[in-house]
Order: structure tokens, then C-alpha cells, then sequence
């Protein structure tokens, strides 16, 4: 720093007053500022930033300690180079003053914090899940690994040389970090995880497919038949080639990639399960004239059949998983059944029309025994076709034939045999008997009054369906055999 000061001096010389005016200058040196005093930087050069310079003083730079090139020393913003990785360097910024040549000196330390140059190994390709990876270790600094892309977990994360664990399939990218300070350098190594997928499981309901391998990022891959040779692998070396021609059942594929040739191998496995199931076959519609057939389904290739009643009143399917299967008590009419062959979620299913063209059942009440000689009888009333009652044996006088519930007159004592009978189309007529018994007396005849010259007579009375009984009205006898119309009578009085 520069001061100027003006000195006035009065001299009285005979009364006379003289001003004198001497001027006089102090120089005062600028105070010496090498910066801030302790500077951490991460490179090999550095412009210094010293005070500057009034226009009568000079300044200069010197190393106090430490290794380093001045560049225009003199120059309040010299540069320093070749300072040494992990060296620190004191330096004076020294200001003089030409006139009074007192020097003013400020001293900096500049040290160079950046760490070792990170370097890595080569980058690998592995078939395991796993790698050994390794950076170099650090003179100056302190080093970490990260996960730049891809997956991994490191053993030891801030050894230079570390197994990294979990590795993603594909390609990884591991970054070796030396920090020193605010300072760092980096280094990336890639381990290319080689592990063959063949993708997702398949059930299908079909018999093609298309495979869904990951393709390989390292080399190609190559698909083949494991458990049979009869599926077509339309291109073995696509990974979403298309496959044909599936068995039922169980289709297994392999997918193996090679990370080098002569390297290692990888197979991965996918499963493909056809369920596909034959075509259901119910057999052919049918017009039937009895309640009661075989059925003749197709047998399934794979899977289960069964079948089931779609429309029907009354049908019942003896075994409904055989194909083959007797079913009975078919309604009057139209049944509807369905055979389904099913595996998995895969089905096919057909549908069978049976036409119970016969007439209704027919079945009367109960037989009848009565004391008249006529009486109503009566069937089931029919829903399907005509009925008929009609006179098998006996005599009987049937009244309204066709309906269910009949008049009979006239009829012959015993036992009468009726019959009902229902018909239908070109069906066979369906029948049932109502036996009725008219136990209706007879009128009885003794014979001729008798004069006898003993005491034992043959009786004579007319013979009967029914039983008879002698009984002695008047005087006395003994009847051999009461109920007998041709006994003897003894001991007549």
C-alpha cells in the first residue's frame, strides 16, 4: 500500500512571512495474500491467486516444500503443474517493495487429493450365477464397487478384488470407484451372466404352440425334443419358433445356449402339456320303441367322458363315465343327452337325441272281486297313444273301451280276465290284465220232493260254482256231507 503526506513550514524572515511547502512521501508495502491458505484440488495443475502487485513492487512465487513446476513466477496467478497424486506442495507468494525493498511474504499448501487411477479386469461371461471381479487397489484414495446395471450383491464391497453373488441374466455392469476427497475415478467391468430360459410352462388345448425362450445375448441357441422325437420344431434356432405336431400329453423341450464355442453350456427346460382331447361322439340320434337302450359314445384318447341328461323326465344313466353305458326309463318322447370327453380345460362334447316312441305304460289298478255282475274299471291314465280294454276270458260287456276308467256289465260269474292295452305309431302295442271275480250266488235247486220206505235217501239239489249247504229244516236225519248237493242222509225219522 502506497501514502502520500504534504509538510507546510511558516519562516518569519523580517516580518516578512514564507510559506514553504515541501512534499513528502511514505511508501508503505502491500500486505502479501497467497489465497486461502490450505487448497485441495484433483488435478496436476492449478493457477495460483495471489495479491496483486502495486506499480512499485514486484512479486515472486517459490516452493517452500513439495514437488511442482512454476509457470511466469512472477505473475500473481502463476500456474503450478506436475504436482504429484496424493502430494501437497507449500508454496510463498513474496512481495517486495523496490524502493524500501522490504519484502511481504503469505504462504499456501496445495495438496492434490486425487486418488489412484481406477482400473478393472477384463470383462467375463459366465453359465453361474456368480464371478470373481477385481480392481486395482489404491495408492492414494479408498475404493468401492457398485451396480452400474444389472443385478449383483458383492461379498466385500470395498475389496479390490470381490465375488459379486445374484447376478442378472444377460449383461452386468460393475463400476470400481476410488475416491479421494471430493475427487474420484472410476473404472466399469462387465460379467455377462449366460443362463439359458426357456420360458413359461404351456397347457394348451391345441396341438401347436409357439416357444418363448429369452433369446441369448452372448450366442445363439438351439432347441430339441427331450421325451419325443414326433413334435416339429419349425426353426430350431429361433427362440419363439413355432412347434407342431404335440403329443397328447407331455411335450418337453430343451433350450441351450453356449456362451464362446468351446465354452460353457446352458440348457433350460419348458414343459408343454397338451391336453387336446378327440372329438365327442354321441353315436347316432335313435327312434326307439322301449324305455331302455345302450348308449355307444366314442372312447376318449385322453381325458374323461361322462355323460349327463339334458332334457329328460325320468332317464337314469347306469354309469355315466362309461361310454357304453345302459340307460333306462326313457320318457315318453324326446331325451336329450350330452357325451363330453374333458382333460384339464380342454373339452369337446356332442349331443344325442333318443325318441321314446312308444306309448304310454300300461298299468291297471288293482283286480277286483265283487257280489254284482258288473263294475267300473280302471288304468293309468296314458299320456302318449291310444288305450284299448278288451276281454281275454269270461264274458264281460265293456262299456267307453278306450277309456282309462271303463264300465263292465254283464258279467259271467267267476273269475273275468280283462286286458288294457296302450299303442302308438309303428311301436308294439304295451299291455296289462285286470282280473275280475263275480262272486254272484247261484239260485239253488233242492230236486223233487221224495217219498222213501227206509230211513236213508240220496239227495238230489243242482250242482254249483259257488258252495252249497244242506240244512234240516223239520224232523231229524244226520247229512253225510252238508255241502255237497248229491250227500246222503241217514237216520231219516
Amino acid at each position: 500500500m502506497k501514502k502520500n503526506s504534504i509538510t507546510i513550514f511558516l519562516i518569519l524572515i523580517f516580518n516578512i512571512s514564507i510559506t514553504i511547502t515541501f512534499a513528502s512521501v511514505r511508501h508503505i508495502n502491500s500486505i502479501a495474500n497467497a489465497g486461502r491458505d490450505t487448497i485441495l484440488v484433483c488435478q496436476t495443475n492449478f493457477q495460483l491467486n495471489g495479491s496483486s502487485l502495486d506499480v512499485d513492487e514486484i512479486g515472486v512465487w517459490s516452493i517452500t516444500s513439495g514437488v511442482g513446476t512454476l509457470t511466469n513466477e512472477n505473475s500473481p496467478n502463476a500456474t503450478l503443474s506436475d504436482l504429484v497424486t496424493g502430494g501437497t506442495v507449500v508454496l510463498t507468494w513474496n512481495v517486495e517493495n523496490n524502493i524500501t525493498h522490504i519484502i511481504q511474504s503469505d504462504a499456501v499448501t496445495i495438496s492434490n487429493v486425487f486418488p489412484s487411477i481406477a482400473s478393472v479386469s477384463v470383462s467375463t461371461i459366465t453359465c453361474l450365477n456368480f464371478a470373481r471381479i477385481s480392481g486395482n487397489s489404491p495408492l492414494y484414495g479408498v475404493g468401492i464397487w457398485s451396480v452400474e446395471s444389472g443385478l449383483g450383491t458383492f461379498a466385500t464391497v470395498t475389496s479390490p478384488i470381490t465375488t459379486v453373488n445374484g447376478l442378472g441374466i444377460g449383461l452386468n455392469i460393475f463400476k470400481w470407484t476410488i475416491s479421494g476427497g471430493t475427487c474420484s475415478s472410476n473404472a466399469t467391468v462387465s460379467v455377462n451372466f449366460n443362463r439359458a430360459v426357456a420360458g413359461a410352462n404351456q397347457i394348451l388345448c391345441v396341438n401347436n404352440s409357439v416357444l418363448n425362450a429369452t433369446p441369448s445375448s452372448v450366442n445363439s441357441g438351439v432347441w430339441s425334443n427331450v421325451n419325443s422325437a414326433l413334435p416339429q420344431i419349425d426353426d430350431g434356432f429361433d427362440p419363439n419358433s413355432l412347434v407342431t405336431d404335440l403329443q397328447p400329453g407331455l411335450n418337453i423341450f430343451r433350450w441351450r445356449t453356449r456362451n464362446l464355442p468351446g465354452g460353457c453350456i446352458s440348457d433350460s427346460f419348458v414343459t408343454i402339456t397338451s391336453n387336446i382331447v378327440n372329438q365327442a361322439d354321441a353315436g347316432t340320434d335313435k327312434i326307439i320303441c322301449t324305455d331302455s337302450l345302450i348308449l355307444t359314445g366314442n372312447i376318449p384318447l385322453q381325458g374323461v367322458g361322462t355323460w349327463s341328461i339334458l332334457t329328460s323326465t325320468s332317464a337314469i344313466i347306469t354309469n355315466t363315465t362309461v361310454s357304453n353305458s345302459k340307460i333306462r326309463n326313457l320318457s315318453e318322447g324326446y331325451n336329450v343327452l350330452e357325451w363330453k370327453i374333458k382333460k384339464g380345460i380342454c373339452e369337446t362334447k356332442d349331443t344325442l337325441y333318443i325318441n321314446n316312441d312308444s306309448p304310454s305304460k300300461a298299468e291297471v289298478m288293482s283286480n277286483i272281486s265283487i257280489c254284482t255282475t258288473s263294475s267300473v274299471i280302471s288304468a293309468i291314465p296314458i299320456t302318449r297313444g291310444v288305450g284299448n280294454w278288451y276281454t281275454i276270458s269270461g264274458f264281460a260287456n265293456i262299456i267307453n273301451p278306450t277309456n282309462n276308467n271303463a264300465s263292465v256289465m254283464d258279467l259271467s260269474r267267476g273269475d273275468v280276465l280283462l286286458g288294457w292295452k296302450t299303442s302308438f305309431g309303428s311301436c308294439p302295442d304295451r299291455k296289462d290284465t285286470l282280473k275280475i271275480t263275480s262272486n254272484i250266488s247261484e239260485i239253488a235247486f233242492a230236486g223233487n220232493d221224495m217219498e222213501i220206505c227206509g230211513d236213508t235217501v240220496q239227495l238230489d239239489a243242482n250242482t254249483i260254482l259257488g258252495i252249497g249247504t244242506w240244512r234240516i229244516i223239520t224232523g231229524s236225519g244226520l247229512i253225510l256231507n252238508p255241502n255237497h248237493p248229491k250227500s246222503k242222509v241217514v237216520n231219516v225219522s
